[in-house]
């Protein structure tokens, strides 16, 4: 992706990713490994309101088989490495001192095929986050998830997920967490030339601002997307994000920030995988 600025020139980038998965089809038990790395001179998020430079490497290992004709269980063991450019800052805070950490987990999910295109899901995992720089912020995670996946030629695609996220600090400064969390990403054809997409989240993320440096973030946007002629389609989006730094040494009370973005534009399919947009967001 081509982040181009006219003026700005600083502000240029080409942020990359990569993704990739391989299955072994055995005849009781299914292993699979997958990998992604991602590269990107960008906003993170509303918090981090500045471009910094930052990367993402994941990788894990899974064993699925299948319990029933209908249900299946999967094991995956998980590792991911987030870290920032030494120089990037944001609210005065360097964020590869305050975020670089390692994440490394496992997960248990059990699918039940409801039908041949909607799935059950129920899933445990715990993890730990061990922080690069600033120990004192050592995280383990625990969830449990339970939701609904549809398959890619579904009339309904996408998953809706709801579940609970408990954080237990083993440092020195971190803030506890326990709470519930969703994560809903659907979409939905109409008459093959109107895509409509709905997304909502909930959870709890680290934060650069206040003593315990965690927040909890409430997402949901939309999306749509008409095809005008041929290859050219109009998107029209928009997005609201609530987020709530929890009280901690530093800041005595929680505070609150909200962000709303709405955009539009145009686009045209070069091919079933590619696409080239010019979208106006403010």
């Amino acid at each position: 992706i081509v982040s181009y600025f006219d003026r700005y020139t600083n502000q240029r980038a080409v942020n990359g990713q990569f993704s990739g998965r391989a299955e072994f089809p055995l005849q009781r038990i299914r292993p699979a490994i997958a990998g992604s790395f991602q590269r990107a001179f960008d906003r993170p998020g509303n918090e981090i309101d500045d471009r910094v430079l930052h990367q993402t490497a994941s990788g894990s290992i899974s064993l699925s088989t299948r319990v029933t004709s209908r249900s299946a269980l999967i094991v995956t063991g998980s590792r991911e490495q987030t870290t920032f450019a030494g120089t990037a800052a944001s609210r005065g805070v360097n964020l590869s001192t305050a975020l670089d950490r390692t994440s490394t987990g496992v997960t248990a999910a059990f699918r039940f095929d409801i039908t041949p295109l909607t799935f059950l899901t129920v899933d445990t995992s715990g993890s730990r986050d061990q922080f690069l720089v600033s120990r004192e912020r050592q995280t383990d995670n625990f969830r449990i998830n339970t939701g609904l996946e549809f398959a890619p030629d579904a009339v309904v695609r996408g998953r809706a997920v709801v579940g609970y996220h408990a954080m237990v600090s083993r440092g020195t400064s971190g803030l506890p967490f326990r709470g519930w969390t969703s994560a809903v990403d659907l979409s939905y054809a109409l008459l093959g030339r109107t895509r409509f997409d709905i997304r909502f989240a909930r959870d709890a993320q680290y934060s650069i601002i206040g003593g315990g440096g965690i927040s909890t973030s409430v997402a949901g946007g939309a999306e749509v997307l008409h095809n005008l002629i041929g290859p050219l389609d109009m998107t029209l989006r928009g997005s609201r994000e609530r987020v709530n730094y929890l009280a901690g040494v530093s800041r005595p009370i929680d505070s609150i920030d909200q962000t709303t973005t709405l955009g539009g534009g145009l686009s045209t399919r070069i091919s079933p995988q590619m696409r080239i947009a010019v979208i106006y967001e403010l």
